[in-house]
């Protein structure tokens, strides 16, 4: 082995303590005292061969010596299996790195299988922050942050410096322990408002003042605890409107003991009661809106995974059960630019992706892993810069990678974790960054991502 092993090494390198000098002519190493016969020339036992010059040399008779032991380099090969067997569980180790990466990304370019975020940047808010969103509070061009926070009864603005940075929370009173909330621009007037979902059955509409404040908010009276909100434009007049899900009964139709409730937005800055959405069944919270269908007008996915059908006018068909698996979390996208709607949801055990067939129906989901479960919060966002729409989701962080046909093959945990979660660019250099609610702090993490 010893022999062979530094015979395969001068080869490529040279082996110490093997002088180059020949001392006779042989044939085969048995011609020679120290057992290398090299283009006919015994090796001196000391031979050093670092600067032997191979080019056109016959190592026919060095691989002859080597007869009785292997009978050719594949022989040596065996000799050396301590060696390179080692070798092979070395790289078979390195499989959760490289070769599984590269089975699961196919034809992902290695350059964009990473994402990379900035330590977190704690910020404080108001008492329990639980739900979360972004929007321009002040009309400055920068990303704001809102805050629900159930412990304070109150929402948080803050408004961003543009870099990423973030000021003194702005607090203003949302009605008793407000559990969840969505930011649109509902009076038109250009400046980010907050609507939330309380639990003591009301949902408040909280307008704008242009510098962070909000006004006293306008209460509309739902019923149970108010933990789902969905926000669409569903009678096709430009405003955003409200679906939010409360437990309990109420107005509305009933999803088992959930009630879904339609508010449409007004063109003075008001919320008025719609037809509710005729869905039956479930008691979760996940809900989404899209044009799951391909009519131009929104439609509602909820609960235990039923669709209405919208027909533009803030009135929807009657339900009917999908495939689509979302029960605490939901969100909705083109996942494989298809031109299609799919479907994104938590599925009790991670997460689960329906591709949309146009028509309203979907095929079975697809399971993909998250760290921790349920998953409360979805924010889908191309935060690795490919051109491709990815996953991001929380108890814990998860990253899933998109490959453009709707699977997500790379999934990457980080140390983060919270409740509830939003995707901007908080700092304009045009990567999605982090926004996360975790009861205690509001987190920031700045995408890193080259």
């Amino acid at each position: 082995m010893t022999k062979y092993s530094c015979i395969l090494i001068v080869l490529l390198a040279g082996c110490d303590g093997i002088s180059s000098t020949p001392t006779a002519p042989c044939v085969h190493g048995s011609d020679c005292p120290s057992g290398l016969c090299l283009n006919n020339q015994c090796l001196a036992p000391n031979a050093d061969l670092s600067e032997t010059d191979f080019s056109g040399a016959d190592l026919a008779g060095v691989t002859d010596d080597m007869a009785g032991t292997s009978g050719d380099m594949a022989g040596m090969s065996r000799d050396m299996a301590g060696t390179s067997g080692d070798m092979a569980s070395a790289s078979g180790d390195m499989a959760s790195t490289s070769s599984d990466m590269a089975n699961a990304s196919g034809d992902m370019s290695v350059a964009f299988l990473s994402v990379t975020f900035a330590p977190a940047a704690g910020y404080g808010a108001g008492t329990t922050p639980v739900s979360v969103g972004l929007g321009d509070f002040n009309h400055d061009g920068k990303l704001d942050i809102a805050t629900a926070n159930s412990g304070s009864n109150d929402v948080s603005v803050l408004l961003g410096n543009g870099n990423g940075t973030f000021g003194v929370p702005h607090n203003s009173p949302a009605g008793t322990m407000p559990l969840v909330i969505a930011v649109a621009d509902f009076d038109l007037d250009q400046k980010a408002d907050a609507v939330v979902g309380n639990s003591n059955g009301m949902t408040n509409l909280l307008l704008s003042n242009g510098d962070g404040t909000l006004q006293t908010p306008k209460s509309y009276a739902t019923s149970g605890t108010c933990a789902g909100l969905t926000l669409g434009d569903f009678n096709n007049d430009t405003r955003p409107d409200v679906v939010v899900a409360c437990t309990g009964t109420g107005p509305g139709g009933t999803i088992g003991n959930t009630v879904l409730n339609l508010l449409l937005a007004t063109a003075n800055g008001t919320l008025q009661f719609g037809t509710s959405p005729p869905i039956t069944g479930g008691h979760y919270f996940g809900l989404t809106s899209g044009d799951f269908n391909g009519d131009t007008n929104l439609d509602l996915i909820a609960a235990d995974n039923v669709i209405a059908l919208g027909n533009g006018d803030g009135t929807f068909q009657s339900g009917t059960i999908t495939t689509v698996e979302g029960y605490n979390s939901a969100a909705s996208a083109d996942l494989n630019n298809d031109g299609h709607v799919d479907f994104i949801g938590d599925s009790g055990l991670g997460l689960a992706v329906s591709k949309g067939k146009g028509d309203g129906s979907f095929l079975a989901a697809s399971h993909f892993p998250t760290r921790g479960s349920p998953v409360t919060s979805i924010a889908i966002a191309d935060f690795n810069g490919d051109g491709v729409l990815d996953i991001a989701t929380l108890s814990g962080l998860t990253v899933l990678l998109g490959k453009g046909d709707g699977t997500f093959p790379v999934s990457l945990n980080f140390a983060a974790s919270g409740v509830s979660m939003a995707a901007g660019d908080l700092n304009g250099d045009g990567k999605p960054d982090l926004v996360i609610a975790d009861r205690n702090v509001v987190q920031v993490l700045l995408n890193t991502t080259p």
